[in-house]
């Protein structure tokens, strides 16, 4: 099975061709700026390298946040497309649900964690079983950071976790300072990016979620832009 997966919820984005568990051809995206362009040459360009063309993609695959609104939304609509193109399936999966499944050797309670910016984080907690399978403990969530490590120290109720996540040193600090005595092993930065690679496992793995057609982003947060409200209309006195 051939899967063409696409992760958009972060500026280090990634396209993944993965067969039957192998991975064929991927690429990191720097997502700033006309993150459609970036999507569809990186697309292009690893199925000329690998030798498929789009029709020969049994699925396809992405995260659906949170983290970036655009792009969520852009790489969403574009992974939609390419489904209604071809008649194959789509599927998406949490981009705090794929850092947990990239917590590769943790068991346990594992803490997702992305930079939400305007000093705010996402977060979400899940049981990480010894087949990778997982169990959420709490639904995704977004806080400051002292109010998001004082949440964690109160789902966590004494147990240690692994938290995984691409925060920068001050951001995990403010974290660490709000979960006040929870047993928390911070796992290296480089580990805390979802990956398209990851993203196509979880579809061979039966644990991604079939789009049926009403699959959305996840935003957690109301988006950042808002729609301007129609202009009012005051009627004219003769």
């Amino acid at each position: 099975m051939l899967v063409l997966a696409i992760d958009t919820a972060t500026l280090t984005g990634s396209v993944a061709l993965v067969l039957d568990g192998v991975v064929r051809a991927e690429s990191a995206l720097y997502m700033l700026g006309a993150h459609s362009a970036v999507i569809v040459e990186s697309v292009r360009a690893l199925l000329a390298q690998s030798k498929f063309t789009l029709d020969d993609v049994d699925a396809f695959a992405v995260g659906l946040g949170p983290g970036s609104f655009t792009g969520i939304r852009i790489g969403v609509a574009i992974v939609k497309g390419f489904g209604l193109a071809t008649n194959k399936p789509v599927y998406g999966v949490g981009s705090l649900e794929l850092l947990a499944a990239g917590a590769l050797g943790a068991t346990g309670p594992v803490v997702t964690v992305i930079d939400a910016r305007r000093n705010e984080v996402f977060f979400a907690l899940y049981d990480r079983a010894e087949d990778g399978a997982l169990t959420a403990i709490a639904e995704p969530d977004h806080r400051q950071p002292l109010a998001a490590g004082a949440r964690i120290a109160e789902l966590l109720a004494g147990r240690t976790a692994t938290v995984i996540g691409d925060l920068d040193e001050p951001l995990r600090a403010r974290v660490r300072e709000g979960a006040t005595d929870a047993r928390l092993v911070f796992a290296p930065r480089v580990m805390g990016t979802p990956l398209a690679r990851l993203l196509a496992n979880e579809v061979l793995a039966g644990r991604a979620v079939l789009d049926d057609g009403s699959m959305e982003p996840r935003y957690v947060r109301p988006m950042d832009a808002k729609l301007p409200s129609k202009p009012q209309v005051i009627p004219r006195t003769p």
